[in-house]
Order: structure tokens, then C-alpha cells, then sequence
């Protein structure tokens, strides 16, 4: 007869055997958490390096058409004029990661001798060279050591250069080229490049030079690395337009990784990139030794096993509540960076219909200079009016004055009268914005675009209400917009939001009527 075991035999087996499934189910969910948790840190790594790297790439380029304004608007360009503009922007300190930001006449072949004479060149055009046209270097900054060496260089003479420059002729936006060795090696320590070209052009919209920055992609890649809190992190960037994978750059701890990793792309004037991280290798044994060590825990003691699900539900909601914060983060930060666009496209167009209202006043340079110095300074005044500089508010005057002294040089032509009325911060920066977005429209499309315009400002109080008027009026009728700009929905945003108002707005025959009402006294 066989004797079959007793219960009291079988529960040490089956208890022993219950803590291993759960020792393996936890060791399992925990591997698989770390392992999550690093793939969100990497994924958050590389969408950061892309986002630094975009952010810095857009700077320059906006960089690169203030120096093409800066070019066109000039009689003559000299060395001593690209020094000047680069020592007032700080291009070293504020641009880290740009080697160089330079200007390259646009000249048939055989006008070499004629380029190193007009621009005084320490050195003839070089390369030889079989194109019919030449793109040479004649103003360059920072002017070091590496920088004075690509002076005189043609950069049509190189394939890779030349597709990038005929990119942005034919296109007339900013082009990058494919990854390049810079004219600028000439140590041991080379790295890969790239460059950025804007076409400049003439009145006649010939294309007369090209505004170009120069970057090393070592110095831009470990400045966004640092700059995305993620010096940890492997890194390797790429070029991969059109499905060609060129290197740009591979870090020090870059190769072939074991375990996790994670890419992002970006747009690069019309080239695309490739973010990739990868974790340390002793990061990506992180998820094997903490599975190990909650395995040999919970095999020497059942009741932590309750512990840690109760820690491992509490990180899954913290990680749940962290997505949440970095969506709302990231969406943040496109409506900041929107702003930011529009606000720098707005400035340039401000900076150019300042020149050209100037220009057409001036009786020489010397006027010229005097004059367009004190507009822009008047522009840096009401800048640091609505980045809130000014901590006790301003007077509605003094805003508007400060707006339309940059854009008219005729007093008659702009009417400006109304009550004395103070603004507290809140109001003053809402205000400032709006007439900032008003006075910007007139220059781009209105009264002050040509000397034909005129303006009145006006406002008062009515009753419990300050009425603010702005009529433009001009020679041709001004179209009514298909569609509502940034610019229309920021002054929205400011007259209901910050000003507790409303606001109407009429495209009447001879210009342009906006009247604006709001609480004389804030809620």
C-alpha cells in the first residue's frame, strides 16, 4: 500500500514554491520598470539634445538674417562693420557651438584679382577652380586664428558647399550643407562641419553675396549635450537627409551599445538629423542587478513582497504624473518658442522699415547713423518696457511715444493726444504689447511703411472706461487679412486677458480703424 504524503509535508514545498513565482513575477515587474524608466530618461535625452540643438540652430539662422539686413542696407561692407556687429551681439558667448558667422561676395570667375583688391584680402581667391562663378570669403568674425585662414577661400569651388549654396539661391531660405571640413582645421584636432547660407541680394534682386554661418559639430553637439542635463549619456548625430546616414559627430562613449537606446530627428535648413543616446554600460545593467536584488529580498522574506508592488504602484503613478507635467512642459514650450519667432521676425521688420524711414529722411551718413542710433535705441527702451523691466508700471503716453518715435520722422504725420493716464505693471506690459503688435503692422503693411501715411492715437476716459483709438490712414485700402495672425491673436489675448477689455477692429476705405476699451481701474 502506498503511503501518500501528508499536508504538513507538502506546505514548505508549496510555500517555497509560492515565493519563487513571486519572487520571479516581482523580479520581472521591476526589471521591466527600470528598463521603462530608462527608456523614458533616454527618450527624454534625446528629444532635449534635439530641442537645444533646434533652439541654437534657429538663433543662428535669425542671426544670419540680421546680417543679411545688416548687408543689404550697407553702401559698402568691411571687416571693421562685421567686427563692430559682433562685438555688440557677443557672437562668442551667446553663440556657443558657431564657429564663425562671415560674408561671401558673389562674382563670376576671373574677377579674382578685383575681389582681393576691393576687400583688401591678406591672400588671392583660392582654390583653382572650373565654375563660372565665385563665392569668396572677404569679412569674417570672430576674427581668430582659425577664422583668418578661410579668408579669400571660395566655397562654390567644393561639390558639397555648392549644392548647399544653389539650394539657397534657387529657394531664397536659409540651406545647410552636408557635413564638411571646415576651412577653419588647421590643427590636429579636426572635427566635422556644416555650414548655413542666406542669398544677398540687390535691388534689383540680383544675387550680389551670400551671408553664411559656420559651425563645428563637436562644439554644437557637446554644447546641447550639457545644456540637455545629460552628460551621462552616449550621443551620436547624423545627417540623414534623403536616407544617407553621414556622421557628424560620435561622443567619447558613442559606438555600438548593449541595450537600450533612443533617436530623435530634426529639421536643419532643409537638411534632417539624427539624435541618438544610449545609457553607460553601467546604466544598462541597472535594471538586471535591481530585478536580482528584489528576487534575493523577497526569497528571504515573503512580507516585503506587499512592499514592494505598494513602492512599485506609487513610481508607476509618479511616472504616470511626470508624463503628465512633461507634456504640459513641452506644450509650454512651443507656445513659448512661437512667441519667440514671432517676436524676432517682427523685430527685423521693425529694424528694416526704421532704416529705410530713416534713410529717406537723412541728409548723409553721419545723419543716417545719429538718427537710426537713437530709433534703435528707442526700440531696446520699449523692449525692456514689455520684458517687464520697468517695475512700477509706465504711462500710456510714454508707451505709445516710445512705439512711434522709431517709425515717424514727421510729426505731422502721427497725431498722438490723450488724458494722463498711469498703468500699473500688469497693464502697462499688456499694453505695451499691443501697441508694440499695432505699431509693427503699420510698418510692415501701414501708415508707416511709406512717407504717404499718416496715424492719430488718441483715448480718453469714458465714464469707468479708457478709450484707446488707433485710425491709420494711407493712399491705397488696406486688406483685411484672410485669416487671424499670431500677432491679431496675442493682441486678443492681451485686451480680454490682461486688460479685461474689447476690442473692434474695421478695414475702412482709406486705412484701418481700432478702438480698444478696458476698465480704467484694474479688477
Amino acid at each position: 500500500m502506498t503511503n501518500s504524503p501528508s499536508p504538513t509535508r507538502l506546505l514548505p514545498p508549496a510555500i517555497a514554491i509560492v515565493f519563487v513565482v513571486f519572487a520571479s513575477m516581482s523580479a520581472l515587474g521591476v526589471h521591466r520598470y527600470v528598463a521603462s524608466r530608462t527608456d523614458a530618461e533616454l527618450n527624454r535625452s534625446a528629444d532635449a539634445v534635439a530641442n537645444v540643438l533646434d533652439s541654437a540652430i534657429e538663433r543662428s539662422v535669425s542671426l544670419i538674417r540680421a546680417e543679411k539686413a545688416l548687408v543689404e542696407m550697407a553702401i559698402d561692407v568691411s571687416q571693421s562693420q562685421f567686427d563692430s556687429f559682433a562685438d555688440k551681439i557677443e557672437i562668442e558667448r551667446a553663440y556657443a557651438g558657431m564657429q564663425a558667422l562671415g560674408y561671401a561676395v558673389w562674382r563670376e570667375a576671373g574677377a579674382e584679382a578685383a575681389i582681393a583688391r576691393e576687400h583688401e584680402l591678406p591672400r588671392p581667391v583660392f582654390p583653382e577652380t572650373r565654375q563660372a562663378m565665385r563665392a569668396a570669403i572677404v569679412a569674417i568674425v570672430p576674427m581668430n586664428e582659425r577664422n583668418r585662414n578661410a579668408l579669400a577661400f571660395d566655397m562654390y569651388s567644393d561639390d558639397i558647399r555648392r549644392a548647399a549654396i544653389d539650394q539657397a539661391i534657387a529657394t531664397d531660405e536659409p540651406s545647410a550643407s552636408a557635413p564638411v571640413t571646415l576651412a577653419q582645421e588647421i590643427t590636429s584636432d579636426k572635427q566635422s562641419g556644416f555650414l548655413i547660407y542666406l542669398p544677398i541680394r540687390s535691388d534689383r534682386n540680383a544675387v550680389t553675396g551670400l551671408a553664411y554661418a559656420a559651425f563645428r559639430a563637436r562644439d554644437l553637439a557637446e554644447t546641447a549635450l550639457a545644456a540637455a542635463g545629460a552628460p551621462a549619456a552616449r550621443m551620436r548625430l547624423d545627417d540623414v537627409t534623403r536616407g544617407e546616414t553621414t556622421p557628424l559627430f560620435a561622443g567619447a562613449l558613442a559606438g555600438t551599445a548593449e541595450g537600450p537606446s533612443a533617436s530623435a530627428h530634426l529639421q536643419v535648413a532643409g537638411r534632417l538629423w539624427r539624435v541618438a543616446v544610449a545609457p553607460e554600460a553601467s546604466e544598462s545593467r541597472r535594471a538586471l542587478l535591481a530585478a536580482g536584488a528584489v528576487a534575493l529580498v523577497l526569497l528571504a522574506t515573503g512580507g516585503l513582497l506587499a512592499m514592494t508592488f505598494q513602492q512599485q504602484a506609487r513610481a508607476v503613478d509618479a511616472a504616470a504624473q511626470l508624463h503628465a507635467q512633461q507634456a504640459r512642459a513641452l506644450q509650454q514650450r512651443e507656445t513659448l518658442l512661437r512667441e519667440m519667432n514671432h517676436r524676432i521676425k517682427n523685430m527685423i521688420a521693425r529694424i528694416a522699415a526704421i532704416a529705410r524711414a530713416t534713410l529717406k529722411t537723412s541728409s548723409g551718413l553721419d545723419d543716417f547713423d545719429k538718427r537710426f542710433s537713437a530709433r534703435i535705441a528707442a526700440l531696446a527702451a520699449v523692449q525692456d518696457l514689455v520684458a517687464g523691466e520697468r517695475q512700477n508700471g509706465a504711462r500710456l503716453r510714454d508707451i505709445v511715444r516710445i512705439e512711434l518715435d522709431q517709425l515717424f520722422d514727421d510729426t505731422d504725420r502721427a497725431v498722438v493726444r490723450g488724458d494722463e493716464v498711469a498703468l500699473d505693471e500688469a497693464r502697462a506690459r499688456a499694453m505695451a504689447l499691443v501697441v508694440h503688435e499695432l505699431a509693427t503692422n503699420a510698418a510692415k503693411y501701414g501708415a508707416a511703411r511709406d512717407g504717404d501715411g499718416r496715424l492719430a492715437v488718441t483715448w480718453a476716459r469714458e465714464g469707468g472706461e479708457i478709450v484707446f483709438r488707433w485710425r491709420e490712414t494711407v493712399a491705397a485700402a488696406l486688406a483685411a487679412p484672410g485669416k487671424s495672425g499670431f500677432g491679431s491673436r496675442l493682441i486678443e489675448a492681451m485686451v480680454r486677458g490682461e486688460l479685461g477689455g474689447r476690442l473692434t477692429r474695421a478695414f475702412v476705405a482709406d486705412g484701418l480703424e481700432v478702438e480698444i476699451r478696458f476698465p480704467a481701474e484694474p479688477s
